[in-house]
């Protein structure tokens, strides 16, 4: 049996999705990404590839990771609790851009500046530790490899961290003017323009700044108590635009992996994504408006 497949006895993950997805445009969006993924699995076939080139090994465990993240954002979401899927919603974002500029760059020497990234994250790790945790550590690892010990000249460091040191901003940017995968709108949708309203805002979740706080507001509910929740909005917000990063990194993915052009599916997945947000009042434009009207009277109520 391989990670991930379902027993008999065992319920699927998804089948425990809460009682949100009862929402018209939180099950549509809960639906379009496990379309998604049923697709990407379909057009690709085998999860991981033991051998091969860096950009050809690492694109699925990327997708696993995806695809896990996107799990629990849905989990959370229908279950009502918002700020983890706002924290999982940044993540996903962060993956979805990190992915997309690898693959448009279409460069095996960018997927070895990723893989590079590796290496610096182990030798940081190994230098912090004391000498406790390093004694500790040694009885558990053989004795570990000379590029973990070694200090690294400047030129290395440089080298290495390249990759590390590009903001995602940039990467994003950078993302929308590459050359897409395709020709279909999906291949066009830009993500530059989301990085405000995901990456930045719900930084402020994960932060634990004041930002998110005020995020919370003192309700009513129907037993005549006050409650501290997010305003109802925000578990079809969160649950469609992972849905977006998911569509996105899917039809990239099997692009990326196997050069199936299958445009008509995903270019279905997207046209129902955009129809929904629209019918929704969820559009990016009008997110950003709702956005500003709040931040509008947050100071107004604070004078």
């Amino acid at each position: 049996m391989t990670e991930g497949e379902k027993r008999d006895d065992e319920p699927h993950i998804l089948d425990q999705l809460g009682p949100y997805k009862k929402h018209p445009p939180v099950n549509i969006g809960c639906i379009l990404s496990e379309t998604a993924y049923k697709r990407y699995h379909k057009l690709t076939g085998k999860v991981a590839r033991p051998v091969g080139a860096l950009h050809e090994q690492t694109p699925p465990r990327m997708m696993y990771i995806a695809e896990a993240v996107s799990t629990g954002l849905r989990l959370n979401a229908t279950w009502g609790l918002s700020f983890p899927a706002m924290s999982l919603a940044r993540d996903r974002y962060e993956q979805v851009v990190r992915f997309s500029w690898l693959v448009r760059m279409n460069d095996p020497w960018q997927w070895k500046q990723y893989a590079a990234t590796y290496y610096t994250k182990w030798r940081k790790l190994y230098a912090a530790m004391s000498p406790a945790q390093r004694a500790e550590f040694d009885k558990l690892t053989p004795d570990p490899p000379g590029w973990m010990t070694d200090t690294a000249t400047r030129e290395q460091r440089k080298e290495i961290e390249r990759y590390q040191s590009m903001k995602l901003v940039d990467m994003v940017e950078q993302r929308d003017k590459l050359p897409p995968v395709g020709t279909s709108t999906v291949d066009k949708a830009t993500l530059s323009d989301l990085y405000s309203s995901v990456y930045v805002l719900y930084s402020s979740v994960s932060h634990s700044d004041f930002y998110a706080v005020r995020l919370l507001n003192i309700s009513q509910n129907p037993a005549d108590e006050y409650v501290l929740a997010v305003d109802p909005f925000w578990p079809a917000m969160l649950v469609l635009q992972n849905a977006l990063f998911d569509i996105v990194q899917c039809r990239e993915a099997t692009v990326a992996l196997c050069g199936t052009d299958d445009i008509a599916a995903f270019e279905e997945m997207y046209s129902i994504w955009d129809d929904t947000i629209h019918r929704q009042g969820l559009s990016k434009e009008e997110f950003e408006k709702a956005k500003q009207a709040q931040s509008a009277e947050d100071l107004s109520n604070e004078h």
